[in-house]
């Protein structure tokens, strides 16, 4: 885990990919500028959090969803997928997917990003453990048909 005088609470998955908790305080947001984080993926349901990023140059979504143990639609695995893979066509953006905790939402939707990009789904959980110890991929089976969707282009 990264922690430091700058409230850093994510680890990297990939060279490109982070997966953390909620970025709520300025710090945390200039701790992830110096980290050359561009993009951030917020998977809350409730306020945004887009003013912290004002002025910043990081460029901020807010995709949320309950976390409640019911069944993920793809079309929100969609926006996030679509977000994050978006972003890395830039050769050196970097991502942080994160939600409150970084223990359920925000695991299982940088599993279906992985999963989108091909990595294979052992691969892809074994990333995330190792990662971030607390992550769990909550939603396995929405997001294994999500990225297997948006990977083969089945939106509709």
């Amino acid at each position: 885990m990264v922690r430091s005088a700058l409230n850093r609470d994510y680890q990297w998955v990939t060279g490109r990919i982070a997966l953390g908790s909620a970025v709520s305080e300025p710090e945390h947001v200039q701790a992830l500028v110096s980290d050359g984080i561009t993009h951030v993926l917020d998977c809350r349901v409730g306020p945004s959090g887009e003013a912290l990023y004002a002025g910043t140059g990081v460029v901020y979504r807010q995709n949320g969803v309950a976390d409640d143990g019911k069944p993920k639609a793809d079309e929100w695995f969609f926006r996030g997928i679509d977000f994050v893979v978006g972003a890395l066509r830039w050769p050196h953006s970097k991502a942080l997917v994160h939600c409150r905790f970084g223990m359920s939402r925000s695991p299982t939707m940088v599993y279906a990003i992985l999963r989108a990009q091909g990595v294979p789904a052992e691969e892809a959980k074994e990333l995330i453990r190792k990662a971030r110890v607390v992550a769990r991929v909550t939603y396995p089976d929405d997001a294994e048909r999500a990225g297997r969707r948006w990977l083969l282009g089945k939106r509709r």
